[in-house]
This record gives C-alpha cells, sequence and structure tokens, in this order.
C-alpha cells in the first residue's frame, strides 16, 4: 500500500487545495550479496512495482500529473556482520 498526498498552493482567482488517497502497490525485490572477505559483504538491491490503480493529480479540473507508473528503486549496501 503506498499513502500519496499532494499539496497546492494558488493565487487569486483559484483556491488552494490537498488531497490524500491510498492505494494497492504490489512489488517484487531482488538482491545479490558478495562476500568480500570474512565479516564484509556488500550487497546490492533492486525493487520494482506499479500501482494498480495509477492515481491523477489534478488542478482546475485538468489532469498535470499521475503517481503510480512503474517505479523502480536500486540500493547498494556493504555489511558488516558480527561474528560470534
Amino acid at each position: 500500500m503506498a499513502h500519496v498526498s499532494v499539496t497546492g498552493a494558488s493565487v487569486a482567482p483559484f483556491t488552494s487545495a490537498s488531497a490524500t488517497t491510498w492505494t494497492a502497490v504490489p512489488y517484487v525485490q531482488a538482491s545479490l550479496a558478495w562476500s568480500m572477505a570474512a565479516g564484509l559483504r556488500v550487497r546490492a538491491d533492486v525493487t520494482s512495482g506499479w500501482a494498480l490503480d495509477a492515481v491523477r493529480v489534478r488542478e482546475a479540473d485538468a489532469n498535470v500529473g499521475r503517481w503510480g507508473a512503474p517505479l523502480v528503486i536500486a540500493a547498494a549496501a556493504i555489511e558488516i556482520l558480527r561474528l560470534p
């Protein structure tokens, strides 16, 4: 689930507004780790998802954007493992 919040600020004659909604976002994640030495690992993660019902952002009765198209998140990490 994703919580999407949009806030708009305007000048006269328009009025400011804000809105929030929830949408379902199924995702998959893949990780790959390599042990460089005893107690030390390098890891790469990739997460990909898609909002089932894309959230449309409207301004003055016109679509100005969309949230929920494919998303991709990549991350890298170094893990220091505590040895017993």
